[in-house]
Order: structure tokens, then C-alpha cells, then sequence
């Protein structure tokens, strides 16, 4: 695996484990917002909440996305080594002492 790509790999797992850490984050302070004194309107604590659970789950929709496309982009370098090799097999192949003669034949 190129750095390049191993470093990408490592970045979008950090994403996902940091995305993972706000969800539970802002799901916690959105429970305990439910518990409230009294001091918010009850439509702002709802919204409150509501936000609060949104971005947690944009954050991991993003980081799912982002490790989705990771694995994309492995899928089609791996498809170009795959072809690159396959090539290469099919140059050494022609270079054979029995293709030649073969070749030679027709």
C-alpha cells in the first residue's frame, strides 16, 4: 500500500473514531438537557436537542462517507495494479523461448 494511501486510511479512521466520540457527546449532553430546572423554554430544550443529535449524526454520516471513498479509491488502485500486472504476465509470456518459436512458426 503506497503512503500516500496508508496515510489517508489513517486519517479517515481518526475521523470515524473522533465522529463516533461527538456522537456520544452530544447525545449525552442532549439527555441530560432533557432533564432541565426549568430554565429553558420548553421548545428551545427541544431544539436544543434536536440539534445536538443531528450534528452527531451528520458527523458520522460524513466520517462514513469518507471511509466509503477510501475504500473506493483502494478498490480502483488495486483494479490498476491488477492490470499492471496482468500486462506485465502477458509481456513475459511473449519473451518465452516457446512463444518465440512458435512465433516463429506462423
Amino acid at each position: 500500500m503506497s503512503d500516500d494511501l496508508q496515510v489517508a486510511r489513517l486519517m479517515v479512521e481518526r475521523v470515524t473514531l473522533e465522529s463516533s466520540r461527538l456522537q456520544v457527546a452530544l447525545n449525552a449532553i442532549s439527555d441530560a438537557a432533557s432533564e432541565d430546572d426549568g430554565t429553558l423554554s420548553d421548545s428551545t430544550l427541544r431544539g436544543l436537542m434536536e440539534a445536538a443529535g443531528m450534528l452527531g449524526d451528520y458527523m458520522d454520516l460524513f466520517a462514513n462517507e469518507q471511509a466509503a471513498s477510501l475504500r473506493s479509491l483502494e478498490e480502483s488502485r488495486n483494479r490498476e495494479e491488477s492490470r499492471r500486472a496482468l500486462a506485465e504476465c502477458a509481456d513475459s509470456v511473449q519473451d518465452t523461448p516457446v512463444s518465440k518459436a512458435r512465433g516463429a512458426k506462423r
